[in-house]
């Protein structure tokens, strides 16, 4: 459900009129709440209570069994919200990135790690390296050590807006968390997806798929985007001299397939084309590489360019939301309010060569063999 029309919160946010910001903002978040109100209203008349243990029904108005303290939370939003107490359950948290996963292509193949709690997480970033005969102790910390590496959660840190209307708390506590939580995941998708794909690794924000671990970092601008691999078609040979080169000599390396990011311009214009050939009955041969490789649509790849790797090669820690507090940079708004979320949050790829970037403006539509 998209609660506020993005184009329009784009335009007001470029014009910089708070005025059209805010009533874009209320606009579609009390028209969401009408929705959710009407949507109440039919599931009462089908024999919805609180106490509803029927998942059909659950699973219909996508709405949760709430535990005694999400019920506690949602019953006192106002007074929770007005007093900026630890914001939004953990168990509603996990799930605003359950339904992440599930609804999101991109992010349905990225390693989530729940870090609740964690301030650093110790992660793989290459292939370990056998078990060797020799000497122990100073050589074992020494060639252990090469193989992984520590990811600080706390340097980085996720904001996203809950609006809070008065209408909102007129919804029971199960329809609240629905809506709050609809409004978390919006919020949040874009935020995170950005951050995955061309994050610069500094000003809080993660590292990006695209990025260079083996290129000196600016404190400014960050890490620099990795020199893009030429391609001009999606020939077997050409795959072929790729996975040669990507897969660094470990065998099989590929054989559960792969993901090839790239900008939904190029997707239509150069992949698709590609992919799509006529046979000489009039059907059609759809999406057959000779590598067993997916295509995921991002707007945040460069039109021109393409990300190819194991997307469960990045990793990405996320702990709940540690306070909400009500956004100074908001106030325009008298009788509602926006409540900003912090969440710490940090990504990277799991190793310097786990993903290759491609340069795809040569390359050209195949031939329909049916013309």
């Amino acid at each position: 459900m998209e609660i506020i029309n993005k184009t329009d919160f784009q335009n007001a946010v470029e014009a910089g009129d708070a005025k059209q910001l805010a009533e874009t903002i209320e606009k579609g978040v009390e028209a969401a709440v009408e929705n959710m109100q009407s949507q109440m209203q039919e599931a009462i008349a089908n024999g919805y209570t609180e106490n509803t243990q029927d998942q059909a029904m659950l699973d219909r108005y996508n709405l949760r069994v709430l535990s005694s303290e999400e019920v506690k939370y949602f019953s006192n939003a106002a007074e929770i919200f007005e007093k900026q107490e630890v914001t939004f359950p953990i168990t509603s948290f996990n799930r605003v990135f359950e339904d992440l996963r599930l609804k999101h292509p991109l992010l349905s193949k990225i390693k989530f790690q729940n870090t609740t709690g964690v301030t650093e997480w110790l992660m793989r970033t290459k292939e370990v390296e056998a078990a060797w005969w020799g000497p122990l102790c100073d050589e074992v910390k020494k060639k252990l050590s090469q193989g992984f590496t520590t990811v600080q959660l706390t340097q980085n840190s996720l904001n996203v807006a809950i609006y809070m209307c008065r209408a909102m708390l007129k919804l029971s506590p199960q329809w609240l968390e629905r809506l709050i939580r609809e409004m978390l995941m919006e919020s949040m998708v874009m935020g995170i997806e950005k951050g995955i794909v061309v994050g610069k690794g500094v000003s809080q924000e993660p590292i990006g798929l695209i990025k260079d671990l083996k290129a000196p970092v600016d404190p400014t601008t960050g890490y620099k985007d990795k020199t893009a691999k030429k391609i001009t078609d999606l020939s077997a040979p050409t795959l072929g001299k790729l996975m040669a080169e990507f897969s660094g000599g470990v065998a099989g390396y590929g054989a559960n397939g792969l993901s090839m990011l790239v900008n939904p311009v190029d997707y239509w214009n150069r992949i698709f084309p590609s992919l799509v050939y006529r046979k000489p009955d009039g059907g059609y041969i759809y999406d057959k590489l000779p590598i067993p490789v997916d295509f995921v649509e991002s707007v945040y790849v460069p039109e021109g360019k393409a990300i190819l790797g194991d997307l469960s090669d990045y990793f990405f820690g996320v702990a709940s939301p540690i306070y909400v507090e009500d956004s100074i940079h908001y106030q325009f708004i008298e009788r509602n309010k926006v409540y900003v979320a912090e969440m710490l949050a940090n990504g990277r790829p799991m190793g310097e060569d786990a993903f290759m970037v491609l340069d795809i403006t040569g390359v050209t539509p195949g031939e329909d063999t049916g013309k």
